[in-house]
């Protein structure tokens, strides 16, 4: 299904799922879920973020009132999020109670510009080049689901299926896939580096990624809307190498593996 987030889906606004995805890297992939059901805390629910030091922010994806869009900020090269370092996915500003499938890349070329890229419902969107733009000092700071690095800008709404991979998804398969229902298992799982199914049903959230943590829960409830392209993974229920008799759905998996272009 999906985990709600927020007074309406979720438990209230300080709902979040603390995950054991903590690398801050060059080149990176986002799939996603989600269903905004209203604009969240200070009007800028956040469904993802990457905390830096304290309260800072290496990088965020949220809905932001000011714009009427959902905005993708990173870092600069003095670790500052700033206006010249932000996407925004504009025309989608009145969808909400709909579900969305988000394929977010980020390319680092040099340590001198990065060139995110924004897929929506498996069409690219946005892509745009952010000068003088680096990653930030690595830290053991987790990625936050549903909420910023300091609480106040909760997600109002739903997020399911959040994968991360560890290199750019060039091919525009790959969105059409997710978008349709392709399990992100079965996608470069060589560069998988994440991946939660959020089916709002266990606690710990489970990772499926093998050595990851599961994620920690704050609030939240289940969901009990998800995206009609999804359907009941049996295998995004169980982490297969926790279960023995769930190893021939994790091999199963494996042999669907699509051939994806990453660089």
């Amino acid at each position: 299904m999906s985990r709600g987030f927020f007074s309406t889906y979720g438990a209230g606004t300080t709902d979040k799922v603390t995950t054991g995805i903590n690398a801050v890297q060059d080149k990176r992939s986002y799939s996603m879920w989600i269903n905004r059901n209203g604009l969240g805390g200070g009007s800028a629910g956040h469904v993802f973020t990457k905390p830096n030091t304290g309260t800072g922010q290496s990088e965020n994806f949220y809905y932001a009132n000011t714009f009427s869009a959902y905005v993708y900020n990173r870092t600069n090269s003095s670790g500052v999020l700033t206006a010249s370092h932000r996407l925004i996915l504009t025309g989608v500003s009145g969808l909400a109670n709909v579900w969305l499938h988000l394929l977010l890349t980020h390319d680092q070329i040099s340590g001198t510009a990065t060139v995110p890229t924004l897929y929506y419902n498996a069409v690219i969107f946005n892509s745009q080049s952010f000068a003088n733009q680096n990653n930030t000092a690595p830290n053991n700071s987790p990625f936050i689901l549903g909420q910023s690095a300091a609480a106040g800008f909760g997600w109002d709404g739903l997020i399911a299926h959040f994968a991360v991979w560890d290199g750019i998804v060039l091919d525009q398969r790959a969105a059409r896939m997710l978008y349709g229902g392709v399990h992100p298992m079965s996608i470069a799982p060589e560069y998988l580096v994440g991946y939660l199914p959020l089916d709002g049903i266990h606690s710990p959230e489970v990772d499926f990624y093998p050595g990851n943590p599961h994620g920690t829960l704050t609030g939240t409830r289940f969901g009990t809307l998800q995206p009609a392209q999804i359907p009941m993974y049996i295998a995004s229920r169980i982490r297969p190498a926790e279960h023995s008799f769930m190893q021939p759905v994790a091999a199963a998996l494996a042999a669907r593996q699509y051939a994806v272009t990453l660089t």
